[in-house]
């Protein structure tokens, strides 16, 4: 087509559908560049010329790209050849890029298709990213939906994979957009380039039905129109109400997410009884959104397994519970807390000194500072434990202290009980998830009884009495990020 010949295209039926809703989408914008992925077949060269069209008349510039994936040897270099030299035509800048995807398959491995595309994609967010341009657009068509959402539903997919291929999307720092999808098909594309004159390769491979989506091209779809000829339709308005829908429940979701999720460390505990209270679509959509956030593909984690957190999440016994997911992901209910997190090795232990009252310790493994100090005659109050305070007979007390973490075998003597206990039936018993038990402080004596585990309980050693003389005031507050650092004793 000779370049002074763009003025003279008669109005198409097509490119108005194509003007008009780009228009609605906000696509078409004076100035703003759009790079095309073209391959050299009909659908990605009657996009290109469409696009040039457009632009010449709402003045937008195109590129073209494509990419030789070296699959097809001279048929595949004929076909860049065709894109570089129709491109010149129209005047439409091109760059072509060559990957060598067989070469990578080979060093690699992996799905051909899938690398391909892969590759593909990473090449056009660069040539994009080099000239400044925002927008990739690409040739996908209502029956390439069509195969798709087929292609899930074999395979077995959930409603996100229903809504088939999106129409538009970020990628990086571009958005990728697929204007055809919704407003042409493969016929209407052959058509198109017939009467506009627009030349175009046809691929050999598209014939082979090797690949699952040429099979489901030629060979189920034509099977499944016997029994309802606008299959294809149907299955392009499944994906646009699953979408709408898709994108309903996953702003329901970030909502769910930002009242029940928080964060601790570089895991996300939430909270189990609000996690309850949600729609079961609303809890598995939480559990891939949470699994997002650990950088791990929700799509990875085999149905079954998100089954098995509902289930666990729901019963009421037992209430401690943990699941591994992969990839190092391991999912935890402890009583009320649903803890998703990374294995990690066991909480470090600790051990900080106290050789004298009027102290403080800085245990940061807690989050705590502990400070001592000695209170005698009228200074005495009417004195009560709580759980950030612990009163002691002084004179009852052994130095050093210690505060540290918890050890094989610890056994207590709770206040109000005979006899002793063992540490880990009474963090059983306060429900402290296991997760957080290692860094529980325990207050020992010099002989290593333990004396008090703030917030949970106190023992029955060096108890306040009517001939008490000096008492030892011991209470713990937050590790403040200003006291975190520096030597982890500090004398008052």
């Amino acid at each position: 087509m000779r370049k002074d010949a763009w003025d003279d295209l008669a109005r198409d039926e097509l490119a108005e559908r194509l003007r008009a809703y780009g228009l609605r989408r906000g696509w078409w914008e004076k100035g703003r560049a759009i790079l095309a992925a073209v391959s050299g077949g009909p659908d990605s060269m009657a996009l290109l010329h469409l696009l040039v069209r457009l632009g010449r008349e709402l003045s937008f510039p195109v590129v073209a790209a494509h990419v030789n994936h070296r699959f097809r040897g001279a048929e595949a270099d004929a076909e860049a050849e065709l894109v570089r030299r129709t491109a010149a035509e129209w005047n439409v800048p091109c760059v072509v890029g060559v990957i060598d995807v067989p070469a990578h398959l080979a060093r690699n491995g992996g799905n051909a298709q899938e690398t391909a595309r892969r590759l593909r994609y990473a090449f056009l967010e660069e040539a994009a990213r080099e000239r400044g341009i925002g927008v990739i657009a690409t040739a996908h068509h209502a029956d390439d939906q069509a195969e798709t959402v087929l292609m899930r539903l074999i395979r077995g997919t959930g409603p996100g994979g229903l809504a088939g291929i999106p129409e538009q999307r970020r990628e990086k720092d571009r958005v990728l957009i697929r204007p055809l999808l919704r407003i042409s098909n493969k016929q209407e594309l052959l058509d198109y380039c017939r009467r506009n004159g627009v030349p175009y390769a046809t691929d050999s491979s598209n014939r082979k039905p090797d690949y699952v989506r040429n099979a489901v091209r030629l060979d189920l779809m034509p099977h499944l129109e016997r029994y309802n000829p606008r299959v294809r339709d149907a299955l392009v308005r499944l994906a646009e109400l699953v979408e709408a829908e898709d994108d309903y429940l996953r702003l329901a979701a970030e909502e769910a997410f930002a009242k029940l999720v928080r964060r601790e460390g570089d895991d996300r505990i939430v909270d189990r009884r609000g996690f309850c209270q949600l729609h079961l679509a609303l809890q598995r959509r939480l559990i891939k959104l949470i699994l997002n956030c650990l950088a791990i593909r929700p799509d990875s984690i085999a149905s079954d397994r998100v089954e098995d957190i509902l289930a666990a999440a729901a019963a009421e016994a037992p209430s401690v519970h943990r699941l591994d997911l992969g990839g190092g992901i391991v999912w935890t209910r402890e009583y009320d807390r649903l803890r998703f997190g990374y294995a990690g090795e066991a909480g470090t232990a600790f051990c900080y000194a106290v050789p004298s009252p009027d102290t403080a310790v800085r245990v940061p493994e807690a989050g705590l500072v502990f400070r001592f100090r000695t209170l005698t005659g009228p200074e005495v109050p009417d004195f009560a434990n709580d759980d950030a305070t612990a009163w002691f007979d002084l004179a009852a007390l052994s130095f050093p202290l210690y505060v540290r973490s918890r050890q094989t075998g610890d056994r207590m003597e709770p206040y109000g009980l005979s006899g002793s206990k063992k540490v880990q039936d009474i963090f059983v018993d306060a429900k402290i998830p296991r997760s957080r038990r290692d860094a529980v402080p325990l207050l020992t004596d010099q002989e290593g009884r333990i004396l008090w585990i703030p917030g949970v309980r106190r023992s029955r050693h060096a108890l306040i009495g009517p001939d008490t003389g000096a008492v030892l005031r011991v209470d713990v507050e937050a590790l403040s990020s200003e006291t975190s650092t520096g030597n982890p004793e500090e004398r008052d």
